[in-house]
């Protein structure tokens, strides 16, 4: 995906070219061109000599060796020193990886790379499109045709991490970049910002009790709960936390704690307990990965700090510094997502009395859970369990005293479960309001519609009255109405 990429007019030169692959020369070539301004290692002369020198080196080796794109740094730097094309640091960098070791020596020929592409344009137009990113670099490295690269695709992101952690480079998104002073300014001021977090557990407690709470939001989401042949939408209310919460009225609570303030003995204990008349769920979430999710959220917070405190500051030398720690914070929050991920889906959900929900994900752990705990919360709710309570509504309102014949009861409106309920409640009367509070509420649950439509249809057979501000008000009224008669 680079103008170096190999083409079909490379066929012609390929023997010619050997042990030098032609995207190599190419590479090459540009190289010299964005770091010679003298023109003088670009001529036709020193570019032999150089190409001499590499072939010299492979020439005794078996075929399918080929000369690595690095080897070009030793025979320029020289040069790129004396022009100022190459800052004395970053051929200390380079230099000082060769600590006569195997990764040494090749933590040296990456570093040497990340040099050599750095100076290749970026401008539209004379952009080549080659990024210094971990896949590229082994391109370029390769010598061994037959074996190498397996071996290079594992040592290579190691080696360069390392060198990230020790502070020699910058990661940038995907690519590696030298590190500058500037540079070296921001990456200690993470650093030291890294160790204070990791030192203070209660702020990584407080940090990971936030992250789990908006992790499991996010995993119930999805959670849609639809209850009996109305469909009647249910609210569902969880907590985290080690006190109990109280049971919603109108709601499934679902109580999470985590292992790293409560054991699971503990949660199914309390499950057990509860009995299995109790609509309340219970939840733990496992203690898993602990020093993984410690150090990322060291680094999440590191990084946040560090952009926050240096600001958009600091002028053009602090654009690729303040992108490596957009990189820090990039990665801690990857990291994060799919450690969180993994507790999340080691969830596991208890019902009163202890029996365990199914399921892959929590979700649907939750929803299986949540069928027999609406069944707890809402022992009444089949009275009025019914899909067409919004017929009832309807007829009633154009003046139906059968209305109730949509839900399949053709007799006195007072005798329906529902409407000897209500009849029940009014006493001497009472708002709109307040019935559908209480009913809605458990031991109840009934869908709105059911409740309006029981009061409409009395309304309309002479069973009640209905005033609204002291006015008498009809079956017919607006439903948006009936809260306030």
């Amino acid at each position: 995906n680079t103008r170096f990429a190999a083409t079909t007019d490379d066929d012609k030169t390929f023997v010619a070219d050997y042990p030098l692959l032609p995207t190599r020369r190419r590479f090459w070539e540009k190289v010299l061109r964005n770091t010679d301004h003298s023109g003088t290692k670009a001529q036709l002369r020193n570019q032999l000599q150089i190409v001499f020198e590499a072939t010299r080196e492979t020439a005794s080796a078996a075929v399918g060796t080929v000369v690595p794109a690095d080897f070009i740094y030793d025979q320029i730097s020289t040069d790129l020193l004396n022009s100022g094309e190459l800052e004395r640091e970053y051929d200390d960098i380079i230099r000082h990886q060769r600590d006569g070791t195997a990764d040494g020596a090749l933590r040296s020929r990456l570093c040497a790379i990340i040099f050599l592409i750095g100076k290749l344009p970026r401008t539209p137009g004379a952009d080549d499109g080659v990024r210094a990113n971990a896949e590229t670099l082994v391109d370029l490295l390769i010598s061994d045709l037959k074996t190498e690269r397996p071996k290079l695709e594992q040592q290579a992101p190691k080696l360069l991490q390392q060198m990230v952690d020790a502070g020699k480079l910058m990661a940038v998104d995907t690519e590696y970049r030298l590190q500058t002073p500037e540079g070296a300014r921001w990456n200690h001021d993470f650093k030291r910002r890294r160790t204070t977090a990791l030192n203070d557990d209660q702020r990584i407690s407080t940090k990971r009790t936030e992250l789990l709470s908006e992790t499991v939001k996010q995993a119930l989401r999805p959670v849609s709960l639809q209850h009996g042949k109305s469909s009647t939408l249910r609210k569902l209310k969880h907590e985290l936390s080690s006190a109990r919460p109280v049971i919603n009225t109108d709601a499934i609570t679902l109580w999470l704690r985590d292992g790293w303030i409560d054991d699971e003995n503990s949660v199914k204990n309390d499950a057990r307990s509860a009995g299995v008349s109790s609509p309340m769920l219970f939840a733990y979430l496992p203690r898993l990965h602990h020093e993984d999710l410690k150090q990322a959220i060291a680094s999440q917070l590191a990084a946040q700090e560090t952009l926050d405190t240096q600001g958009l500051a600091g002028g053009a030398e602090a654009i690729e510094p303040r992108k490596a720690v957009e990189t820090h914070l990039a990665n801690a929050q990857h990291s994060i997502e799919q450690l969180l991920g993994r507790i999340i889906s080691g969830a596991k959900i208890f019902l009163g009395g202890g029996q365990e929900a199914t399921g892959l994900e929590l979700a649907d752990k939750v929803r299986e859970a949540a069928t027999g705990a609406l069944v707890r919360l809402f022992p009444h709710f089949d009275e009025a369990d019914h899909a067409n309570w919004g017929q009832v509504v309807l007829r009633a309102r154009s003046g139906d005293v059968g209305a109730l014949s949509q839900v399949g009861y053709p007799g006195n409106p007072t005798q329906h479960p529902v409407g000897r309920r209500v009849v029940e409640f009014i006493g001497a009367g009472k708002k709109g309001k307040d019935l559908r509070e209480h009913f809605k509420a458990t031991p109840f649950g009934w869908p709105q519609d059911a409740i309006d439509g029981a009061l409409l249809t009395m309304l309309v057979a002479g069973n009640l009255r209905a005033t609204i501000n002291g006015q008498s008000a009809q079956a017919s009224m607006p439903q948006n109405q009936i809260g306030v008669a």
